[in-house]
């Protein structure tokens, strides 16, 4: 009986699984355009406002503005959970409502030469994750970025 019970096992049959195991955990998803897709990281719980997720990246106007190398990436935008980031600025989140999953307004608090100011902008997620929509509440005005 016990030989009939070892031969249905291999010897280092463990092996097998964590190679297995191995390639999934280092598995990329991709998007739609074949960029790969941020996977969510274990950080700390917030306890103020956050960006979700699939809008914290770097996304760019141009091409040109994905390129770490380059120093004129005037239309980079960087999304942290806690902020965002433009060339030659920055601002806190102080508040963010979500009315659905693509989409975000968040109220954003500026500093600029010393002086601090609020703006609420739209953030709306469009071409399965890969392309962002930003909408100045006050103006109305939309930029199209593409994610880096």
């Amino acid at each position: 009986m016990l030989a009939l019970l070892s031969a249905c096992s291999s010897p280092g049959g463990t092996g097998d699984n964590n190679a297995q195991d191995a390639a999934i955990a280092n598995r990329i998803e991709l998007a739609s355009n074949g960029k790969p897709v941020p996977a969510a990281s274990a950080t700390p719980a917030r306890t103020g406002p956050a960006f979700p997720p699939p809008f914290v990246a770097r996304w760019g106007r141009t091409a040109a503005d994905c390129d770490p190398s380059s120093n004129k990436a005037t239309g980079l935008l960087v999304i942290n959970t806690d902020g965002v980031r433009f060339f030659d600025t920055e601002a806190g989140l102080s508040a963010i409502d979500r009315p659905s999953e693509y989409t975000v307004t968040a109220q954003l608090a500026f500093k600029q030469a010393g002086a601090g100011f609020g703006e609420r902008q739209m953030f709306a997620l469009t071409s399965g994750g890969t392309a962002l929509l930003r909408t100045d509440q006050a103006t109305g005005k939309t930029e199209r970025y593409d994610r880096c």
